[in-house]
């Protein structure tokens, strides 16, 4: 309801607006519906989220494209000092946006999703699931499932033969090996198993964290590694 002292526009930036809840959706709605004079909202989410139907219809929806690898390839040696096999291993890991590539680099994190995932390895190997679950940070969590998400969605396009696409190339030889040792519809159910943990991760509140990873971890001991 306020504007600044100059008497300007106003712009409200709402950052992941897939993860607002029903009530704060509808609430924003009605704002949407009569929005106070010289008021813009800017509403961000993934292509592939899911956004109240009732707020996507009200809004001008704009698709930002990526650079082409090469383009981003070019600006990442621009930003940050590394190999080009560490650059393409970042783009690959953000699907080939460069400003979470960039601050993958910066934050470290191909070191540390490598660590991470030999303990899903361990997990895997040991049907543990103490080998992983000490290992999830609380800040973090989310991230980290998204890494298991891609180790299982580039072992499935190794079962079927696509090569585009790999977030994990610079884990191949272990992702060739895990994918070898499962079926494609295995693959596809530990996949399921583990979007539904990231999704109660990011819409249920009052529950234990550990206990939501603790449940999907042990689904994928029974219902997938179980042989």
């Amino acid at each position: 309801s306020q504007h600044a002292q100059q008497n300007g526009n106003k712009l409200v930036y709402i950052q992941d607006a897939e993860r607002l809840t029903e009530a704060a959706a509808n609430a924003l709605l009605k704002t949407l519906e009569e929005p106070r004079p010289n008021t813009y909202f800017l509403l961000q989410t993934e292509p592939s989220s899911s956004l109240l139907a009732t707020i996507y219809s009200r809004c001008q929806v704009w698709n930002v494209p990526l650079p082409t690898e090469a383009e981003a390839l070019t600006w990442l040696s621009s930003q940050f000092q590394a190999e080009t096999s560490e650059l393409l291993t970042a783009l690959a890991m953000n699907l080939g946006r460069p400003l979470l590539a960039l601050e993958t680099l910066r934050q470290g994190l191909i070191e540390q999703r490598k660590n991470f995932l030999r303990q899903f390895w361990l997990f895997y190997r040991r049907r543990s699931p103490l080998e992983i679950l000490p290992f999830f940070e609380k800040e973090r969590t989310v991230q980290q499932v998204d890494w298991i998400l891609a180790f299982l969605s580039d072992a499935i396009k190794y079962k079927l033969e696509i090569q585009n696409g790999w977030q994990t190339l610079d884990l191949k030889t272990g992702v060739t090996q895990f994918a070898d040792e499962q079926t494609a519809l295995g693959l596809l159910t530990a996949n399921k198993i583990m979007q539904k943990v990231r999704s109660d991760l990011l819409t249920i509140n009052g529950v234990n964290t550990e206990l939501m990873l603790l449940d999907g971890l042990t689904k994928l001991i029974t219902d997938v590694f179980k042989d």
